[in-house]
């Protein structure tokens, strides 16, 4: 679990009349990932023996058929109803039983369907469109007579002769006082105007002579002028004519989507189940996408875990009867870790953290894979940040639900289910130790409860024979340990990783091996400066090791050989040592954090008790208002409280975990297998 899953690197030639039986099979088998190399047809060392890309004849078909049957789907799903249907908690598909993939059949039933209500379906949706076109031009217009509802002339007598000019316009009412006068200065000008609050409407009608200046003048305050729509009857008499309009094309709309529907009702789980056969069949066909040819074969390259390589390199054997070659070998770690698949292999209670690793960076191939590290660190720290029993089990409580409605639907709900409940359990535990019961509403009942040490009240812990007098100071330097220790392993598993890598270098291993030795001397120079600095903190503020001759001189030497190491580990830049150091400094410091949070959880969930203890104290509706103060203030703290720590507890993993160890940059493995979610194979 601490590496990704041994991979094989596989290339086979295969007679290519075996084609279709090889894809099949391995699509079937869903173990392997395949490797794109038809962009080395180009390549000169390979120009002189591979051909052109591998095809299938029915290809271009399939895709044909396949974008009508998306056609038909889209009509389908705009045809339901309005209203979206869901749920929080969804249940799982009814997946339909069919036989194994048969291409010459699947052909023949897509081409019947679509003959059958293709054309049907078409035209119904033409008309629905048609309709909804018609009803938009309709409203537009609309919208516009509105706006001239006011004038109350039939606008067949508006759109002009050979000798005047007619122009209805919007502006403000100020704007138009100071242009007015302009306007009536010239003879024969009828000006027709309709208040609308702060907004004017005007319609001037004048000889044509004079339309230059009238619109130099409207251009003066930027008048929107409005089109007068081509109708002979006054606007509000168009307006009812109108909405008569629209409401027989919303008839005929409604006709149109009713055939749809029914076709959907009797079809649609047939378009549906034919639409994912067509899809398996391509998926297929894209694995020949990714070969190289020649006249008579196709090579193929994947990458396999080697627990399947025997099923993998079995399967293609079988489907082309014995006629493959087939070439296995280990992938070549230091030139192309970044390029070899990264399969994780964790336990199913740490799937939802492994998404957490992902959500950084996928490990390379080389690398380590920190999910089981981060999975009880996240555990921790986010126990150590919510630290409530109440809060926890409500948390678990979700988490349960989430497990339990996405379990048999969705994989990532599933995972998430559970990490919920793991960190729900944590903040449990360490509530436990906190006495904190959705903060200390439990102990204002029963003040006898047991803890152990709460951060904000007493102590009850005893450390070498020494009670703990002040519970925060506490909590801060075991905060400060915390650190100190989680570093420490990510120092540890960086000198580890640089040490397989040194053992894994074929090639280049003069400048590999320098590079990553000044790495492991650089990891070791923290470390052995934090014996130095550890050393002379004991022994001046406790007084640890006082007894032993010149130790103060022995650690301030240990100090000076770190300081040499971190400046060695940094070859020229020899100064950039000294960031190393404060930087670790910076590193330790950041876990004070979960003091903090542990404090803002603690201290919020204290003061909502508080207030909703005075809420009861109010005649008549104190029971309900501090209910209400009660059960909202902690909720909301929860929600505030368990967002907190889950992002302060994967920055502690992001930032001073990763940077000692771990690069990421890897490739994801993308299994080529038969995905399916309309539909289920009958065994």
């Amino acid at each position: 679990m601490l590496r990704p899953v041994k991979m094989k690197k596989v290339k086979v030639i295969v007679p290519l009349e075996y084609k279709k039986c090889v894809s099949a099979r391995l699509h079937k088998l869903g173990a392997l990932h395949v490797n794109d190399i038809s962009k080395r047809i180009g390549d000169a060392e390979w120009k002189h023996l591979l051909g052109e890309k591998v095809c299938f004849d029915d290809e271009a078909v399939f895709r044909q058929y396949a974008e009508k049957l998306d056609e038909i789907n889209n009509v389908f799903s705009e045809s339901g109803d309005s209203k979206a249907k869901g749920s929080f908690f969804p249940r799982a598909q009814v997946k339909i039983k069919v036989k194994d993939v048969d291409e010459k059949e699947t052909l023949l039933i897509i081409k019947i369907l679509i003959d059958e209500i293709g054309e049907h379906v078409a035209d119904a949706q033409s008309g629905v469109e048609r309709c909804r076109e018609s009803e938009r031009e309709l409203a537009y217009e609309k919208n516009v007579l509105r706006m001239i509802s006011g004038i109350d002339v039939k606008l067949g007598e508006l759109n002009g002769s050979d000798y005047f000019c007619n122009k209805l316009f919007r502006t403000e009412a100020a704007s138009f006082d100071e242009i007015r006068p302009k306007l009536e200065s010239h003879k024969r000008i009828i000006i027709e105007r309709t208040d609308r609050g702060n907004d004017l409407l005007v319609l001037l009608t004048y000889p044509k002579e004079i339309d230059d200046a009238v619109l130099s003048n409207l251009n003066l305050i930027n008048a929107k002028i409005i089109e007068i729509p081509d109708v002979q009857n006054k606007p509000k008499d168009e307006i009812r004519k109108i909405e008569r309009k629209i409401g027989m094309l919303k008839d005929e709309e409604e006709r149109s989507l009713c055939e749809i529907r029914a076709c959907r009702k009797k079809r649609g789980e047939k378009v549906a189940l034919l639409r994912e056969e067509v899809s398996v069949i391509l998926d297929r066909y894209s694995l020949l996408s990714k070969c190289a040819g020649t006249e008579t074969s196709f090579v193929l390259e994947f990458f396999v875990s080697a627990r399947r390589e025997k099923d993998a390199i079995s399967a293609v054997k079988d489907a082309a009867f014995g006629k493959v070659i087939v070439f296995s070998v280990e992938p070549l770690l230091e030139d192309q870790a970044h390029k070899v698949p990264v399969l994780l292999d964790n336990p199913v209670v740490l799937k939802g953290f492994e998404g957490l690793t992902r959500m950084y960076s996928t490990p390379k191939y080389n690398d380590f894979d920190p999910t089981i590290l981060i999975a009880p660190a996240m555990m921790f720290f986010f126990g150590i940040m919510l630290n409530d029993v109440g809060y926890g089990l409500l948390l678990a409580l979700v988490g349960f639900l989430f497990y339990a409605a996405y379990r048999k639907v969705q994989v990532s709900g599933r995972d998430a289910g559970i990490m919920l409940v793991m960190l729900g359990v944590s903040s449990m535990f360490f509530g436990v130790i906190s006495g904190g019961y959705f903060g200390d509403a439990l102990r204002r009942v029963f003040p006898g409860m047991w803890y152990l040490i709460d951060p904000l009240g007493e102590s009850n812990l005893s450390v070498f024979g020494h009670h703990v007098e002040n519970p925060i100071i506490a909590v801060m330097i075991f905060s400060l340990v915390v650190g100190v220790v989680y570093i420490n392993i990510g120092y540890l598993l960086g000198i580890a990783d640089c040490v397989n890598k040194i053992k894994s270098v074929r090639y280049k291993r003069k400048q590999a091996i320098k590079s990553l030795e000044n790495q492991i001397v650089g990891h070791v120079g923290m470390m052995v400066f934090q014996v130095g600095l550890f050393g002379l903190l004991f022994w001046w503020k406790l007084g640890w090791f006082s007894g032993v001759p010149y130790f103060s001189a022995m650690m301030g030497g240990v100090l000076v050989l770190a300081l040499v190491m971190l400046a060695k580990s940094n070859g020229v830049q020899t100064l950039f040592g000294f960031f190393d150091v404060t930087g670790y400094v910076g590193d330790d410091l950041s876990f004070i954090r979960l003091l903090a949070l542990c404090l803002a959880t603690e201290g919020i969930a204290n003061i909502v008790n508080m207030f909703a203890g005075f809420s009861l104290g109010i005649p008549y509706v104190g029971i309900i208002v501090g209910s209400l103060v009660f059960v909202f203030g902690h909720v909301f703290n929860l929600a505030v409280g368990a967002l907190g720590a889950g992002i302060h507890s994967l920055r502690l993993q992001y930032v001073e975990f990763f940077s000692k160890f771990f690069e990421g940059g890897g490739v994801e493995f993308e299994p080529y297998s038969v995905k399916r979610k309309v539909t289920v194979v009958e065994k």
